[in-house]
Parts: C-alpha cells; sequence; structure tokens
C-alpha cells in the first residue's frame, strides 16, 4: 500500500510583491534611481517588463565626480570616450528598454538628469534623449522635465562682470548644450527646469500648460530671448531664475505668479510683476 505523501509545511515567505500589479511595481521603481531601478529586471521574469511601468528615468552625477577628468583628458581625446559614461548607458538603455516594448510601456511622466561637468561629446546622447522623450506626446500626458548640465553652486560660473566671458563662449558647444527647438513647443511640459545650457528659442514657443518654469544660468541667451520664453507660458505659476548676469529688467504683468524666486542676478536694476495672487517671493543678490 502506497503512503500519503506529506505536504512539505509552508515557510510562510510568500512572495507578495511580485503579485501586485505592474502599474503599482512600477509606481515604486519610478522613486529609485533609473540605474537601481533597472536592476529589477534580474530578479526573475515576472519583473523582466516591469520597468516599462516605470514613470520616471532620472540619473544624476555626484557634484565633484568629473573634478579629475583633465588628469586622463589626452587619453579619453585618443579614444573619443565621454567620461560621463555612467549616466549616459544608464539613461540610454531605460529609453532603449521602453521602446522596444511599446505596447507595456507607461507614459513617460518626469525626466531627470544632472551632469557634474557636460562636454560636448555628449551632445548626440543628449539630443537622441530629448527626441525619444518628446515624440508623440500629447497635452493631456503630464511632464516635467529637469535637464541640469552643471552641478555646483549656482554662482560658481558668474560674476557681476561676466559678460566678455559670457560673449566668447556663446559659440562654444562645450560651454553649454543648445536645446532642440521642438522642447519649447512639446504641449505636454507642466514643469521646464534648465541648468547651464542655451534655449535656442523658435520663433513660436508654446508651452501653455507650463506652470514651473526654472532656468539657472542661461548665460548664452540675451534678457529679450528669457522674457520672451516667460512671455509664452500663460499658465506660469511658479517662477525661478538664477545666476542671469544678462538679465537686467523682468516683467511678468500678465501672468498670475504664486511663487517667484530671484537668486544672484546681479544685474537686475528693475521687477514688474502682479502680485494679486503672490503667495512667495525669494530674493537673493544685490539690491536693484
Amino acid at each position: 500500500m502506497a503512503t500519503p505523501s506529506r505536504k512539505k509545511p509552508s515557510s510562510g515567505r510568500r512572495d507578495r510583491i511580485s503579485g501586485l500589479p505592474d502599474d503599482v511595481l512600477g509606481h515604486v521603481l519610478s522613486f529609485l534611481p533609473t540605474k537601481e531601478a533597472g536592476r529589477a529586471a534580474m530578479l526573475g521574469r515576472r519583473w523582466r517588463d516591469i520597468f516599462c511601468s516605470v514613470h520616471t528615468i532620472s540619473s544624476e552625477e555626484r557634484e565633484g565626480q568629473r573634478a579629475d577628468d583633465w588628469d586622463t583628458y589626452f587619453y579619453e581625446v585618443q579614444e573619443r570616450r565621454s567620461c560621463s559614461a555612467v549616466l549616459l548607458h544608464s539613461i540610454s538603455a531605460a529609453l532603449l528598454h521602453r521602446r522596444r516594448r511599446p505596447g507595456l510601456t507607461v507614459p513617460l511622466h518626469s525626466f531627470r538628469f544632472a551632469f557634474d561637468s557636460y562636454h560636448g561629446w555628449d551632445k548626440v546622447a543628449v539630443d537622441q534623449w530629448l527626441f525619444e522623450v518628446l515624440r508623440q506626446r500629447t497635452q493631456d500626458q503630464e511632464l516635467h522635465l529637469d535637464l541640469r548640465f552643471f552641478i555646483g553652486p549656482i554662482c560658481a560660473r558668474s560674476s557681476v562682470n561676466g559678460d566678455e566671458e559670457e560673449e566668447e563662449s556663446n559659440d562654444n558647444e562645450s560651454w553649454g548644450h543648445v536645446l532642440p527647438r521642438t522642447l519649447f513647443s512639446c504641449r505636454a511640459v507642466r514643469t521646464l527646469c534648465l541648468s547651464y545650457c542655451k534655449l535656442n528659442l523658435p520663433e513660436v514657443v508654446d508651452l501653455p500648460f507650463l506652470e514651473t518654469l526654472r532656468l539657472t544660468s542661461i548665460r548664452g541667451d540675451s534678457q529679450e530671448t528669457i522674457q520672451k520664453l516667460v512671455w509664452s507660458c500663460p499658465r506660469l505659476a511658479d517662477l525661478t531664475l538664477e545666476a542671469s548676469n544678462r538679465l537686467q529688467k523682468l516683467t511678468v504683468l500678465d501672468k498670475r505668479l504664486r511663487r517667484l524666486a530671484l537668486r544672484c542676478c546681479h544685474n537686475m536694476t528693475q521687477v514688474s510683476i502682479d502680485v494679486s495672487e503672490l503667495r512667495c517671493l525669494e530674493y537673493s543678490g544685490s539690491v536693484p
């Protein structure tokens, strides 16, 4: 007579996390840096495509991480390799994975990166990222962008009499990335934070739903260019301008600003704003 088989006692350690829906797991992973979130794919077959449900891509270098690059500059020149290879690979791999499985991908909600120090060799990669992020966006798909090409104190590359240095660097691509004009006609953008780059505005700026704008050390563009961008955002509620030495006058009379921050705009002499709904005002710098 066959003896009845005994069931192994349950250890009580059931994997309940893997049983959650893809969108829930993707939302949780969105709070991690992209490199860490991507490692979830190695947990097993269940997690292989979870990254397609991640709505945030974020990768940042540490401040000072590129400080010793010049020690190996000539070696890097010969090999034509970027010193920011880890950041480049992390973001490129994340975007490529999403493109391979378009049917499983949730709309990208937030895209952030921060170079400790940007070099012109990375231009092609950054342009490809922005093309992929901006393509086929609809205005009901909210998009929040934070693009930083330098990490450090906001006045580190600024000075009150720095205009001559700016003129010399305007045509130097290694000084700052020139943004694609399609960025300023993406109606899905709700938040736009730009640091140490060149605006390159088109003739017509179409950002009707932009609510938060932060510009840090946009020194390659004139006062008129910055003012044009501000005027072209009818729903702007939160405006931050930092280390904009070319900005002498600012007029925001047709906006219902709730927050305005001006930091280290040392040549500012006049500010005209509608304060009817202003809740927060921050100012750091010389008195106009």
